[in-house]
């Protein structure tokens, strides 16, 4: 039906499963409220490119929805985020602690701004980063997997760099204790220069604009240049 200019698929309490094929031809659906019934939506299809939001009755004992977003009726996984969803932010629930189901490209490219839940431990090629043109980074204070300073995410420990939430920067200075930096973690930034300090940081395929690297003769970083083609200072 529609609704506000919104083509909406309203399933009935009664039915119980989704199957992929009843939503094979479903792209002109913005928005699918999901009855009480259904036990099994497993099988959703991924190419709903104009589903902005996806709700569930609260009577549900198997799935519920948080801003438009499906999870499992507890909200430990995140099943599925909706293709046509644009908004700049998203918050990962403290709860979830997986996330089973892929974000278009379209989705992730709209977000700027990230918080992660206490319990989120792990990125996969469900939920890729990398392609998110970030420029805020927050992390729960009792999530033991990650922690977030300036706009940059860490392991807990904070000899990693996993995303550089910075989109310009003059300078960036990568500190001592950094051991690795992401494949991807400066993608959507710019970086004049970017300073390395621990003689043996792993590099690889950084990502963004970086327009010259400076740290030790006979480093990793001096290494990675020569490879890249990156002026060194």
């Amino acid at each position: 039906k529609a609704n506000s200019g919104k083509e909406i698929l309203s399933i009935p309490d009664t039915v119980t499963k989704i199957n992929h094929d009843a939503l094979k031809y479903g792209n002109k659906f913005t928005s699918i409220y999901i009855g009480a019934g259904i036990t099994d939506i497993s099988e959703i299809p991924y190419n709903l490119s104009s589903l902005e939001e996806i709700n569930v009755s609260p009577d549900n004992s198997n799935y519920s929805s948080i801003d438009g977003v499906l999870y499992n009726k507890d909200v430990t996984e995140l099943i599925k985020y909706p293709e046509g969803k644009t908004t700049d932010s998203f918050i990962i629930p403290d709860s979830v602690s997986e996330i089973s189901n892929s974000f278009s490209s379209e989705s992730l490219s709209s977000i700027t701004e990230l918080h992660i839940g206490e319990n989120f431990k792990n990125f996969n090629y469900h939920f890729e980063i990398y392609e998110m043109p970030l420029e805020r980074i927050t992390v729960s204070s009792g999530n033991s997997s990650f922690t977030a300073k300036d706009n940059i995410l860490y392991t807990s420990d904070m000899t990693k760099i996993i995303r550089v939430g910075v989109r310009n920067a003059d300078k960036f200075e990568v500190d001592e204790n950094i051991s690795s930096i992401s494949s991807g973690a400066f993608n959507n930034c710019t970086i004049g220069n970017l300073i390395v300090y621990n003689t043996d940081c792993s590099l690889y395929s950084l990502g963004g604009e970086i327009n010259s690297i400076s740290g030790y003769s006979g480093s990793t970083a001096h290494r990675y240049v020569t490879n890249n083609t990156i002026p060194f200072t």
